[in-house]
C-alpha cells in the first residue's frame, strides 16, 4: 500500500468549513498530522477542527499559510487567485483539490475501498455500508458528506483495511477510475429530468464499470 497522505507533516485547508474538507481535516488530525485552515466565515465544522487542535483563520490571506506547511488542499469553491493557494504555489508546496487528495493520497493507503457514486443518495448509502461493516467489528475508515444516524463522526481513519466514501463530483469519479484499487459497490440513483443529464451520468458510470471487475449497480427510477 502507498504511504499516501501519511507522508505529510502539516496540511493547510482552504475552505476548512466545508463538509468534505472538514472530514479530511479530521482524518489528518486522527493520524497525528498538523492541520491548519481558513474559511470566509466562522462555522461549526471549522470550530470543531479547532477544538481538536487545528489552527483556523477566518478570511483568506497569504499570511495564513504556515511556514512549515508541506501540502495544501482546497475546496472546489476556492478561486484561482486565492492568496493562500498563490503563496503555496510560490513556495513549491503541492496543492490538491479535495477530490484529488481523496483519490491520490487517501484511498491508496487502504487495502480495499468502497466508492459510492451517483446523482443522489450517495451519503446515505455510504453511511449504510459503514454501519454494516462496523457491526461486523471491522474498523472501517470513512469520509461521508453527511450526518450519520448513530451520531458518530462522518469520518474515520480506520485501521487501513477498508475505506468507504461517497464520490461527489464527476472529476473525482474519473480520478478513482484511473487508480488500481479494488473497488466495491457503486450505487446510483437517476432522477427524472433532462435526457442529456441521464445520458452523461450513465456515460460516466459506464466508464467506472469498465475500469473495475467487482461492481454492484443499483438504479432507482422515479
Amino acid at each position: 500500500m502507498s504511504e499516501g497522505f501519511k507522508k505529510f507533516r502539516h496540511v493547510h485547508l482552504v475552505g476548512s468549513g466545508g463538509v468534505g474538507m472538514f472530514a479530511i481535516g479530521g482524518i489528518l488530525l486522527e493520524q497525528g498530522i498538523c492541520v491548519s485552515g481558513s474559511d470566509l466565515e466562522k462555522n461549526s465544522k471549522s470550530e470543531f477542527l479547532r477544538s481538536k487542535g487545528a489552527e483556523i483563520f477566518y478570511g483568506h490571506a497569504a499570511g495564513n499559510l504556515p511556514s512549515d506547511a508541506d501540502a495544501l488542499i482546497y475546496t472546489s469553491a476556492a478561486s484561482a487567485d486565492n492568496p493562500e493557494m498563490l503563496a503555496a504555489e510560490k513556495r513549491g508546496i503541492p496543492c490538491f483539490r479535495r477530490g484529488q487528495f481523496l483519490a491520490e493520497q487517501i484511498l491508496p493507503c487502504y487495502e480495499r475501498s468502497a466508492a459510492v457514486a451517483g446523482s443522489h443518495g450517495k451519503s446515505t448509502v455510504s453511511a449504510m455500508i459503514t454501519h454494516v461493516l462496523r457491526k461486523q467489528n471491522i474498523n472501517t475508515g470513512c469520509l461521508i458528506g453527511g450526518t450519520l444516524q448513530d451520531g458518530s463522526l462522518p469520518y474515520s481513519a480506520g485501521d487501513g483495511s477498508i475505506f468507504v466514501t461517497d464520490v461527489m463530483r464527476v472529476t473525482t469519479v474519473i480520478l478513482c477510475c484511473t487508480r488500481q484499487w479494488q473497488l466495491l459497490p457503486i450505487m446510483m440513483r437517476i432522477m427524472r429530468g433532462a435526457k442529456s443529464r441521464k445520458k452523461n451520468s450513465l456515460k460516466n458510470f459506464s466508464f467506472f464499470a469498465e475500469m473495475h471487475g467487482l461492481l454492484y449497480i443499483m438504479i432507482f427510477q422515479y
